[in-house]
């Protein structure tokens, strides 16, 4: 059964494919749409660390994020669910770079909120 995507009204974003773990870019967004239906957020998920009630998630979400013409692509993504880091996100070019961002991304939790909720 495919699965609803909800069609926000935003710019276009350049769409992406992992192809022997690199990105690819797919022009067509019914190809898009097909990759992604057999590729569940499962298996694009690089990384997941809960710290403390924070959820750290680092996956290959498929679209440049960021979007700046001239700068590579970053269709990777680490965010942070829940506790005083809610909202946090950052995005990479790189699966490696997205494993290294999102040790960073738990260090930064364990850091800043964790810490710091300690000492109050």
């Amino acid at each position: 059964m495919k699965k609803f995507r909800k069609r926000i009204k935003q710019p276009q974003r350049d769409r992406y494919v992992l192809i022997d773990g690199k990105p690819v870019k797919e022009v067509d967004e019914g190809r898009w749409d097909a990759w992604m239906d057999e590729h569940p957020e499962s298996e694009r998920t690089i990384a997941a660390t809960q710290v403390e009630d924070m959820s750290v998630t680092t996956l290959f979400v498929g679209i440049d994020v960021i979007g700046k013409k001239g700068k590579p692509a970053k269709p990777f993504q680490s965010m942070v669910k829940g506790g005083k880091g809610n909202g946090c996100i950052r995005a990479y070019s790189s699966a490696s770079a997205a494993e290294a961002g999102h040790q960073e991304m738990v260090r930064c939790c364990e850091k800043y909120f964790v810490e710091d909720s300690e000492d109050r």
